[in-house]
């Protein structure tokens, strides 16, 4: 049975035809139906179709009639199930894939790469290689067939080396200026993925890249009127400060509260600062830092924990209560990743002072020294303080138990003298 009887028989049951076309290869030896088997699953799996990828991926662990065992294209299909990246670049290349008479994928791949410079096979191409699929692992492979791809407009395969040369990490290249030139490259071709990046990469700055911001304003304002919260943290943080734009704090406000209600947390910071201490024409509205800090997005933030200690603490805006402060100074002492050392230092305070708490030094100097031990300078001063005064303490006690132990000559008392002045001549 060919494969357009099998379509007819199988109609509304796809699975069924991708059945029949893996016993189709497992079976015969006839080139034409083996072709038309093989195209039928590799469009199906462009597709994003993953049961194709899977039966794909399980033809090409063993010999068959006419198709080959190849450990390199079982891997491509396999990983394509996850790897959305990869999924894409198949799809770019489905209509290719679903007529090709080629029995294998990874020849019809590296031919049109290396022959007829496909830009959608060279990013095909170019994936593989930089990312270890199947082949070994070589970027001197893998980047040039990107570049091939980039400089044909191929915006993800720009995207693609702006990643691997910005990375510290996995690539280990860490080439600035050669990342945000391909990240560039992929923005003039109409990508929005390379908006973030380009946004971050002037914002923050590199040896080989100074900042720039006016360009992390251009790039972070595109990015945030696309809803992305790291682009919108930028564009509320250069408002604010003036960089790149005219300072408004008002418009700096509006974007941090929206990157904020993302749960981006250095957002949510900046805005309880602005509302706690007051800036430029914003004035101090406890009431807003209190709605910012007990956001659910702020309980994991130290920066509002402590900020919430200082409110209760202090009473501003809302009752005092020491019991509550506590509990938020611990909160934001405490954190996993990243504890915060001027919440350990008012712990240290509150037992000092026994607020909420009994007075206890011991305790206090246990939480000074570590803060202490993070470079938090309050409580390096606050210990050494403690010490001259222990110190003090300590000489003042041995001195009086000195003056104590010591026996003192008894006075002899001076009437004496009277009766020698009062002696009769």
């Amino acid at each position: 049975m060919t494969i357009d009887q099998a379509s007819k028989i199988e109609q509304g049951l796809p699975e069924l035809k991708l059945i029949h076309c893996v016993n189709v290869i497992s079976e015969s030896n006839q080139p034409e139906p083996v072709q038309e088997a093989l195209q039928y699953l590799r469009s199906r799996a462009t597709q994003h179709d993953t049961e194709a990828k899977t039966k794909l991926s399980i033809i090409y662990t063993e010999d068959h009639p006419l198709i080959k065992k190849c450990p390199i294209e079982s891997s491509m299909w396999s990983r394509s199930v996850f790897d959305k990246q990869l999924s894409n670049a198949l799809a770019q290349c489905s209509a290719l894939f679903s007529t090709s008479t080629d029995l294998s994928s990874i020849h019809l791949i590296t031919t049109g790469a290396n022959q007829d410079k496909q830009s959608h096979l060279c990013y095909l191409a170019g994936l593989l290689y930089t990312k270890g699929i199947g082949f070994p692992q070589d970027l001197n492979i893998g980047i040039p067939f990107l570049k091939i791809a980039a400089e044909s407009d191929q915006a993800e395969a720009a995207c693609e080396l702006g990643r691997i040369y910005g990375d510290r990490y996995k690539y280990s290249l860490n080439e600035s200026a050669e990342s945000i030139h391909w990240f560039e490259r992929a923005f003039e071709c109409g990508s929005n993925q390379a908006i973030v990046d380009l946004a971050y990469g002037f914002f923050e700055g590199s040896p080989s890249v100074p900042k720039d911001d006016t360009r992390a304003f251009r790039y972070a304002k595109e990015g945030a009127l696309s809803n992305d919260k790291y682009c919108q943290y930028i564009v509320g943080y250069l408002y604010l400060k003036g960089r790149g734009v005219a300072e408004d704090v008002t418009e700096a406000l509006k974007w941090l509260d929206a990157s904020a209600s993302q749960g981006f947390a250095v957002a949510l910071e900046e805005e309880t600062a602005v509302y706690m201490y007051g800036y430029g024409s914003v004035k101090q509205d406890f009431q807003r830092a209190y709605a910012c800090c007990t956001q659910q997005a702020a309980i994991s933030i130290p920066y509002c924990q402590a900020r919430l200690g200082d409110m209760y603490r202090n009473g501003l805006g809302i009752e005092q209560d020491y019991h509550q402060a506590f509990e938020h100074y611990q909160n934001a002492a405490s954190q996993a990743d990243t504890p915060y050392p001027y919440a350990q230092h008012m712990l240290g305070e509150m037992f000092l002072h026994g607020e909420g708490v009994p007075k206890d030094l011991a305790v206090a100097k246990e939480w000074f020294q570590i803060a202490s031990t993070q470079g938090y300078e309050p409580a390096q001063s606050m210990l050494q303080q403690l010490d001259v005064m222990e110190k003090n303490a300590a000489a003042a006690v041995a001195q009086q138990q000195e003056s104590e132990s010591t026996p003192q000559s008894e006075k002899r008392t001076s009437r004496w003298s009277l009766g020698f002045f009062n002696k009769k001549k």
